[in-house]
């Protein structure tokens, strides 16, 4: 029997709400997955527990636990290679708080592997691409980002970035000549 993945977007009722996830000082991946099996009573639905090791993970890093956090998404990635959202969060912590550039990349790009419409991944890789000084390939990403979102919000922040990428090609182009 196939199981289906619901992807984290919003709220659904498929997962516990994030404050009700419970840790302990020094939980590690095992302990936090005891306390979800036991939270939601359900041993055998594996797409929910990914799920809740995804919002642990979102919770640590609320919480600055970045070590946990990251172990947290590597295991929710580990259980389901194609969870999209999980590898692009992870690829927001190394990015955020490990400066760890590269590996950021590769989350992002598999994320967009998994999910080629997830215009978050865009932007957070273009984000990357930026703090390594690759403004053409942030360009890139940012105008994929555009291209598949319709939130006028999210539009206008890409607008914004994509002006400051656009600034920065002018000032290479202008250094070299």
């Amino acid at each position: 029997m196939e199981q289906k993945m619901v992807i984290l977007k919003r709220q659904t009722d498929s997962f516990i709400p994030l404050k009700k996830i419970r840790y302990y000082k020094g939980s590690d991946v095992k302990q936090i997955q005891a306390i979800t099996y036991h939270a939601l009573g359900h041993y055998h639905e594996r797409s929910r527990n990914e799920g809740l090791l995804y919002r642990a993970a979102l919770k640590f890093g609320l919480e600055e636990h970045f070590d946990r956090s990251l172990a947290c998404y590597n295991e929710a990635v580990k259980r389901i290679p194609k969870y999209a959202v999980a590898y692009n969060s992870r690829g927001n912590r190394h990015r955020t708080y490990y400066n760890n550039f590269q590996q950021a990349i590769k989350d992002y790009a598999k994320s967009i592997t998994f999910d080629s419409n997830f215009f978050k991944a865009y932007i957070n890789r273009g984000r990357a691409y930026v703090q390594i000084k690759r403004f053409d390939k942030a360009k890139i990403d940012l105008e994929l980002a555009s291209e598949h979102t319709d939130d006028q919000e999210e539009k206008k922040e890409i607008e914004e970035n994509l002006a400051y990428v656009n600034s920065q090609l002018s000032k290479l182009k202008n250094s070299t000549i």
